[in-house]
């Protein structure tokens, strides 16, 4: 959802504070005008539910589990329910589209995020399409953390600040240092207004300088922008 303003929403009468949890929205409902779209929202709790997973933490001395801070222990975890379908949207140079199919196919199949190695994070491609949004001048939403800095912009433009913490990848990930240097990004769905009229897919910048190791590194500040027209705040 954008980060918009709680007097721009059209609230029916809904509790401020738990309409600011409602993040998630259908795409068949994005044809509605956006000062309605927080009626469709939900929160990630009403889209996920709660499940227990057990874990095992190994002596290292015994290689196997045993009892006090090696005993195996229970954890609840929030998944998506079976069938559930997230649109991702991914902006590629035609020649690298089916490279970029296969990668997430393959990341699918064996999954992501810190808990992939017992079962978490895999899903299934069941379709993709090229999407042409009917990008023109004025606010944009943006789907991703991004790099705001040297952009000229106007009312209405909103973000909230969050600091990113990277990390390196491949045989650098293991290497003396595996940190990159903290960056303060835009978060995503921040509301981006520029000050000059040209339609675009995208904005931000690429980001130098992120690494003490490694200073061929750049941080991919680029977001996704989805056009949202005109806003009256």
């Amino acid at each position: 959802m954008p980060l918009l303003p709680s007097n721009f929403w059209n609230m029916d009468g809904q509790d401020l504070k738990a309409s600011k949890k409602k993040v998630w929205i259908e795409t068949r409902f994005l044809s509605n005008p956006i000062r309605d779209w927080k009626k469709f929202a939900i929160t990630d709790l009403a889209c996920s539910r709660a499940a227990v997973q057990t874990h095992n933490t190994i002596d290292r001395y015994t290689g196997t589990t045993g009892t006090g801070q090696f005993a195996p222990f229970n954890s609840t975890v929030r998944t998506y329910p079976k069938d559930t379908l997230l649109d991702v949207y991914l902006l590629v140079k035609e020649e690298f589209e089916k490279i970029v199919l296969d990668c997430i196919k393959s990341v699918g199949l064996f999954g992501f995020g810190k808990d992939a190695s017992s079962g978490q994070g895999k899903f299934e491609l069941v379709s993709s399409e090229e999407v042409h949004w009917n990008s023109k001048a004025g606010s944009y939403l943006t789907l991703s953390s991004s790099d705001l800095s040297g952009m000229d912009t106007v009312s209405p433009t909103f973000y909230k600040a969050r600091t990113h913490f990277g990390r390196h990848g491949g045989i650098s990930a293991v290497a003396n240092n595996p940190f990159k240097r903290p960056l303060l990004l835009a978060a995503c769905a921040a509301v981006i207004t520029p000050l000059d009229s040209e339609a675009r897919d995208w904005v931000g910048n690429g980001i130098s300088n992120v690494s003490l190791d490694y200073p061929e590194t750049v941080h991919q500040g680029y977001a996704i922008a989805y056009p949202l027209g005109t806003i009256q705040i």
